[in-house]
């Protein structure tokens, strides 16, 4: 019974947890916010990256993610949008190795579809 108590425990905090980091990452993104804009400059969006979700997701997943923003030519990705930003972290949780990551049976947003991309050739 105890066991079963503990789990039950440990998950709950682990989706508080995930659920507070949402919010953190929901008001620094619109803390961020300039004028009437919707979305964040992608230069802005590396910075933050370490600030708010350096305790939260793997330092290696970080720095490829950041890699990925500050090399790619694709334009669309010159802003992020919170969706974009939040799914990010969600990601980087629901999927742990990337090796795995199935796309075409993925809802994610394109730019988590690139990102995979980009990491994995990378370790080619």
């Amino acid at each position: 019974m105890a066991t079963i108590i503990f789990h039950a425990l440990a998950d709950s905090t682990f989706h508080i947890s995930l659920f507070l980091s949402s919010c953190i990452l929901q008001f620094c993104f619109k803390f961020n916010l300039e004028g009437t804009q919707k979305t964040l400059d992608k230069d802005l969006v590396v910075c933050l990256v370490d600030i708010t979700l350096k305790e939260r997701i793997a330092g290696d997943r970080l720095a490829n993610f950041k890699e990925f923003l500050n090399t790619t030519k694709d334009v669309s990705y010159d802003r992020i949008t919170l969706d974009q930003w939040i799914s990010f972290l969600d990601f980087s949780i629901d999927c742990p190795d990337l090796s795995v990551y199935d796309e075409d049976s993925s809802a994610w947003p394109v730019l988590i579809d690139d990102y995979v991309d980009f990491s994995n050739g990378m370790k080619m």
